[in-house]
């Protein structure tokens, strides 16, 4: 035995702590210096089939300990591996899924999986599924793996920048399935179920959930156990997955990168809208330094199968995006082709032009949350980005049309109020349902027949909309009404809009002004709310508008009944004003980015919505808003945060104080010519001026340079545009 089981290695030179040993595998010899300055102690030189069984052993033999499942193939590994774990773990095994979902590599490195795996068999840990790519299988990752059974779900198109021809790429998975230990089985061989899945949306799932069922027979779990499962099975994030707000048209979102997937997710969407291609819209992108060949052939597909493609990036890495796209669009047959860039864009442009019944697919990326540009990456999530759009461009509302007083405008609905009623009888109406505008009685007799809880939120400001976020958050977590009583002109419009409201279980949200005090009272005693929160009232200089607290104290805390009444403890006016009102709950939070989250947190309990801590949803909430981006550069050595300026001083220092209360030590760093403004503001809120940096012109090596200097700090880069960024990787 080479490694000796009472010492630490590493592979990795940047992982190398002072005492180490330094595992150099083929072409690693660049790395032995940098190892030795780290502290290594020796270096063991290893090829691939050494360094699998050295890791195997070193372990242990961990998965000679468990039952190992691997599944390859092009299209389908995380799908069948995702249901597979559910069967296991819900016939009452402990199971642990390594792949896509779950790893950097989707098939990490030997090493790795063998101290995965030791560490769920000594928490009594039964199964393992494991991913089994094809490049996993050609740099021998998954050498000395004990697998009991092996999986094929197909062989498509993919991975020959790499592996050079189609039949090199077959061979390669072929290895693995002829070659290596465990039982064979290939997913076309496997019949599709008969059972309805109304769960999993697109047809596929049956087919990868056979898949799975047919791996579990073979491990010996009966067929009436694997069936009594099959209504609580969940499709994988980013498979096929639905964005679903109360917008008008469906939205999916998939992990599709080849021409294979595309076509089978397509086909799909195509059939959610009876074969109609005009109301199929598809936006995708194709990965840089990867395989050029299947770009023009997914255009093909895609213009196959929608009359809408938008093409975007994907991974564009050192590539150019603009060259990516006119080779994905040399594919495409059909005219009207619309090529965007950036994704974000794309993705809003997509959700803006779909029409009521569409079916939006947003395919390449499903569950990453991340993009690869030029040297750096940043965060972009596809869900996140299409959750925000729906919201931000007030597509979730109803897709029932209604006036009010008018004739002639074809519509599902016309309102009539009273002093147009004696014109109605002489007047022509070629509408579904023509009805008076409702009485505030009537209306709140509507609303009280709503099972779900009702949320009114008193905001007159946008910058941290609070019904934006718990829209988002509620919109993550299951469906939700929102209505937005800020956007029409009367109370007749105010009345109307609230009887179009669904009778849902699900949350109501109910934005109103509280700057309009006549209006508010009179609203919150016919709409009756669950819960009242306040919002983004501040003025620029800081402080909560007077007349919203004259209002909370006069008319909105006097009724009959009462219901909490949810503010920031910041707000001090309000607080004095209602110190007395036992419903008060003041939630205290150092800004307000945290207030949003508390909130939402404490809100979500009341709801009996469990969910994780909601800090990380904000994080990502706040990227898709474009006020804040993640960056770090390929490389790992340089890692910022990309923030928007603002004119608006109110929220350039709630940006601060947020950053100041990530991380005890920040500095920001100004490369705009707008920098003398911002500096300005950030000198008035920062702890220490000598926390920022200022740089004329912005170069990479210059931050860089200040960068680790600081190692410790949380760096944030403020910028007019996220573009910007470019000026730091050239």
């Amino acid at each position: 035995m080479v490694l000796n089981q009472s010492k630490s290695y590493a592979y990795d030179s940047r992982k190398i702590q002072p005492g180490d040993g330094f595992i150099c595998l083929p072409k690693g010899d660049a790395y032995i210096n940098d190892a030795l300055a780290r502290g290594a102690t020796e270096v063991v030189r290893l090829d691939r089939l050494g360094f699998a069984q050295e890791s195997h052993r070193y372990y242990g033999d961990p998965t000679k300990q468990v039952c190992l499942i691997g599944v390859t193939g092009t299209n389908g590994k995380t799908s069948v591996a995702h249901f597979t774990a559910q069967l296991l773990r819900q016939s009452g095994y402990s199971v642990l899924v390594i792949g896509t979902m779950t790893s950097a590599l989707t098939t990490p490195e030997s090493w790795d999986i063998a101290k995965q795996i030791r560490h769920h068999v000594d928490n009594g840990g039964t199964h393992v599924v494991m991913e089994v790519s094809s490049h996993g299988i050609d740099q021998g990752r998954v050498l000395e793996c004990a697998f009991d059974v092996k999986c094929l779900t197909n062989i498509t198109h993919d991975h020959l920048d790499y592996h050079k021809t189609f039949d090199a790429y077959k061979a390669t998975k072929m290895h693995f399935m002829i070659d290596y230990p465990g039982v064979a089985i290939y997913a076309d061989e496997v019949p599709l179920l008969a059972e309805n899945l109304p769960q999993l949306m697109g047809a596929f799932h049956k087919k990868n959930v056979a898949t799975a069922m047919a791996i579990c027979r073979i491990l010996g779990i009966n067929a009436t156990t694997l069936k009594a499962v099959l209504p609580k099975l969940t499709a994988p994030a980013g498979r096929f997955q639905p964005v679903i707000l109360g917008q008008p048209f469906h939205i999916i979102v998939d992990f599709a990168h080849t021409p294979d997937a595309l076509a089978v997710v397509l086909t799909d969407a195509l059939a959610l809208v009876n074969g109609h291609r005009e109301r199929v819209r598809v936006v995708f992108g194709c990965g840089g330094d990867r395989d050029t060949r299947k770009r023009s052939e997914m255009g093909r597909i895609a213009g196959e199968y929608a009359d809408h493609v938008y093409l975007t990036s994907d991974n564009p890495r050192s590539e150019s995006p603009e060259a990516i796209i006119a080779a994905i669009q040399t594919g495409v047959s059909r005219p009207g082709v619309q090529a965007i860039t950036d994704r974000h864009s794309a993705i809003a442009r997509v959700i803006a032009d779909a029409n009521p019944r569409d079916i939006v697919v947003i395919a390449g990326k499903g569950h990453e949350a991340y993009q690869v540009m030029r040297w750096y990456r940043y965060q972009s999530d596809d869900v996140a980005i299409a959750t925000y759009e729906v919201i931000r461009q007030n597509r979730y509302h109803t897709s029932v049309t209604w006036v009010m007083d008018d004739l002639k405008t074809p519509a599902d609905v016309v309102f009539i109020t009273k002093n147009k009623s004696q014109a109605l009888p002489y007047a022509p109406i070629p509408y579904c349902q023509v009805k008076p505008t409702p009485s505030q009685g009537r209306v709140r007799d509507y609303l009280a027949k709503i099972k779900g809880p009702k949320l009114c939120i008193l905001e007159s400001a946008n910058r941290f909309s609070m019904m934006g976020w718990l829209h988002y958050v509620l919109g993550r977590l299951g469906s939700v009404t929102v209505v937005d009583g800020m956007t029409l002109p009367t109370v007749p419009h105010q009345l109307a809009q609230m009887m179009l409201i669904e009778q849902t279980v699900n949350p109501v949200i109910i934005r109103l002004d509280p700057n309009h005090p006549g209006f508010l009272s009179q609203w919150v005693s016919v709409i009756q709310p669950e819960h009242i929160i306040v919002g983004d009232n501040y003025h620029a200089n800081g402080y909560v508008a007077p007349s919203v607290v004259t209002v909370l104290k006069n008319k909105v805390t006097m009724r009959d009944y009462a219901c909490p009444l949810w503010i920031h403890d910041r707000m001090a006016d309000i607080n004095d004003a209602l110190g007395d009102y036992a419903y008060l709950r003041c939630v205290k939070a150092p800004h307000w980015v945290d207030y949003c989250v508390r909130l939402a947190q404490q809100l979500m309990v009341e709801l009996d919505k469990y969910h994780s801590p909601l800090s990380d949803m904000f994080y990502e909430y706040s990227m898709t808003r474009r006020w804040l981006q993640k960056v770090q550069w390929s490389d790992g050595s340089v890692t910022a945060y990309a923030a928007l300026g603002s004119s608006d001083e109110w929220a350039m220092h709630q940006y601060v104080d947020y950053m100041n209360h990530v991380s005890a030590t920040v500095y920001h760093h100004i490369a705009t010519s707008e920098g003398d403004r911002w500096a300005r503001y950030l000198r008035q809120w920062c702890r220490s001026t000598d926390r920022i940096q200022v740089y004329d012109p912005p170069t990479v090596t210059a931050f860089a340079n200040t960068v680790q200097s600081r190692p410790d700090a949380l760096h944030v880069i403020w910028c007019q545009h996220f573009s910007d960024m470019n000026t730091w990787t050239t």
